[in-house]
């Protein structure tokens, strides 16, 4: 049940790290705010380009994580099956069969997947903490309201994504020839 959790964990380390560190210097530098209030377009468009970044840098360990998720004993095996015998064996076995470029195959479908889940998870997680703090449902310095924001955001991000995840998963795992 754990296969690809390494690079599941290196995948998230790396992708998640880049992206909200890099959503992070855009809010600090005043970017998403308009007249003091949280803007929905620039805060898109901020997650967006964060979830880009993210997706670029963690496409070959996501790669590798589709590749051990996927792998089954051949009586119950759906789809291409790679035999890789962990992370460091899968990332050098499509490096030197594909080269550098084979290390991002997939990622055509991967940076839109990030790009709209960032986009739609930040987005709203700004927002929808404004509107907690604004309702006074909770008082604004408690965690319950960086909690609240995140379900409400949580269940937008999944709604956006999904249908990216399957397209990214099968690209993903599909086999390749010689030519690519």
């Amino acid at each position: 049940m754990q296969k690809g959790l390494v690079p599941g964990l290196v995948y998230q380390f790396f992708m998640n790290g880049v992206r909200l560190g890099s959503y992070a210097i855009i809010e600090s530098s005043g970017y998403i705010h308009t007249n003091g209030r949280v803007s929905a377009a620039k805060t898109t468009v901020a997650g967006a380009v964060a979830g880009v970044v993210g997706a670029v840098m963690g496409s070959p360990v996501y790669l590798v994580k589709t590749h051990l998720q996927s792998q089954s004993t051949s009586c119950i095996a759906v789809g291409h099956q790679y035999k890789h015998q962990g992370m460091i064996h899968a990332l050098t076995a499509i490096y030197r069969q594909h080269g550098i470029l084979g290390l991002w195959r997939g990622s055509s479908a991967a940076v839109p997947r990030v790009s709209v889940g960032s986009a739609a998870q930040l987005s709203t997680f700004s927002s929808a903490k404004e509107l907690v703090i604004d309702l006074q449902v909770f008082s604004k310095d408690s965690w319950l309201v960086a909690l609240t924001a995140g379900m409400i955001s949580s269940v937008v991000v999944v709604l956006a994504m999904t249908p990216f995840d399957v397209v990214s998963t099968r690209l993903y795992n599909q086999p390749v020839d010689q030519l690519g």
